[in-house]
């Protein structure tokens, strides 16, 4: 089944995101979703709720198509003292997707011109079983003049 995805996509659109996801990824848990233009970021979990999983579905004017998460790259990986950030681009697409991960134990207060929404989610555990953090947003229209902040700390991200 997996094998035939970019095939299926010529004449298989569901009616739903949750129905695209859980063709491809089975009884696996949608966590989060982050809308975009052309296609939908969903963070979830399988077996390990602490786990997460990428999956970047397209959308089109019918429904979603299947995906595996060969159809994004991570184009952007920048490390803080107070954050892990990452930029994917959903091929194909102008739909870009950051993650940030709070590396501090205390909420993070981010911002950027686009008033985006970054959406929180619980997303692991570490060797003391202490849990963290992953903010999540769509950017609208990533160019060269796109920043953020967090906690105060301007963060310019140079489109590659």
């Amino acid at each position: 089944m997996l094998s035939f995805i970019p095939f299926e996509n010529s004449f298989i659109t569901f009616k739903s995101l949750d129905s695209a996801y859980h063709y491809v990824y089975g009884k696996s848990d949608m966590k989060l979703v982050v809308e975009g233009d052309d296609c939908d970021f969903v963070v979830g979990s399988q077996k390990d709720k602490y786990k997460v999983t990428y999956a970047f579905i397209p959308k089109t004017a019918d429904g979603w198509k299947v995906s595996k998460n060969i159809n994004a790259k991570r184009i952007i990986v920048q490390n803080y003292d107070f954050c892990f950030l990452d930029v994917y681009q959903s091929k194909g697409t102008k739909d870009y997707f950051i993650t940030i991960l709070n590396k501090t134990d205390k909420d993070l207060i981010i911002s950027d011109k686009y008033n985006s929404e970054f959406e929180p989610l619980i997303s692991g555990e570490d060797s003391l079983g202490q849990t963290y953090t992953t903010y999540y947003a769509h950017i609208p229209n990533f160019d060269s003049s796109y920043s953020l902040i967090v906690n105060g700390t301007e963060i310019v991200l140079q489109k590659p």
